[in-house]
Parts: C-alpha cells; sequence; structure tokens
C-alpha cells in the first residue's frame, strides 16, 4: 500500500505512517526513522521466591545416624555391611536418598518406633539398588 504524504507540507513538518516518521526539508520527504515513545514508569517489584532445597552427599562405610538440617536433601552412599539410622519423622521435610554402592547388607532404621512403609527397619542387600524416602510427619514413606 503506497505512503499517501500530505500534498502541501510546511519546512520541518513531520509525517507519520504506523512506526515510521519522516519530516520535510522544504524538497523532500527525509526518513528519521523509528518513532519510539518515551519510556513508562518501572513497575513494582514482584514478590520474592521460596528458598531453594540444598543437598548433602555423604559416602559412609560404617554406621552412621543421618542428619536433620531443615531445607536440605540427604543423599547417603554406603560401601560396605552397615547400618543407617533415620532422624525423627515428626516435623522432617527432607528428602532421603539411599543407595547401596557396595557388596554389603544396609539396614536403614528408624527411631522412636517410626516406620517405613509399615517397617521398623529397611534392608538393601543388592548392590546398586536405592530407595528415596520423606516423611509424612509421623513416619517414613518410600516414594
Amino acid at each position: 500500500m503506497p505512503i499517501s504524504f500530505p500534498s502541501s507540507p510546511a519546512p520541518n513538518e513531520t509525517y507519520t505512517y504506523g512506526s515510521l516518521t519522516w519530516v520535510w526539508t522544504g524538497a523532500v520527504w527525509r526518513s528519521v526513522g523509528t518513532v519510539v515513545g518515551t519510556q513508562g514508569i518501572q513497575g513494582t517489584q514482584g514478590i520474592q521466591g521460596t528458598q531453594g532445597t540444598g543437598r548433602s552427599i555423604s559416602t559412609i562405610s560404617t554406621n552412621t545416624s543421618a542428619s536433620s538440617l531443615s531445607g536440605v536433601d540427604f543423599i547417603y552412599i554406603a560401601t560396605s555391611t552397615l547400618n543407617l539410622t533415620l532422624p525423627t519423622a515428626v516435623g522432617n521435610t527432607s528428602r532421603y536418598t539411599i543407595k547401596n554402592s557396595g557388596t554389603g547388607i544396609l539396614t536403614v532404621l528408624t527411631t522412636s518406633s517410626q516406620t517405613i512403609d509399615g517397617q521398623t527397619s529397611l534392608t538393601i542387600n543388592s548392590q546398586y539398588t536405592s530407595i528415596d524416602l520423606i516423611s509424612n510427619n509421623s513416619n517414613w514413606i518410600i516414594v
């Protein structure tokens, strides 16, 4: 579609079509480029997101009591026959990944008569087998 400039412009008169602007020099219409308006005011800052979860990775070869720091997910890699005792499930929001990377027997124990899917302990006797556990605020659940 052709642009229809004014037929009798005054010198320095501007004409805008879409986002392009021209100015009349007295002899020709000269393009002055794209018109950009003034920048608006900055909007308000959004709310801060929640803090991410940390991660702790431990290779263990002797009987160990698992940590229970809030906001940390724990990974325990067992390299020999041993017991890993979980902390209390009450109020615990951490995730526990437990892996038997050795050829020994890894026994996961609970505290205060708590259970892991209904059992007071869990045995991982196959090399390279792992489980993930979370708390339901009273016991442990395999996920």
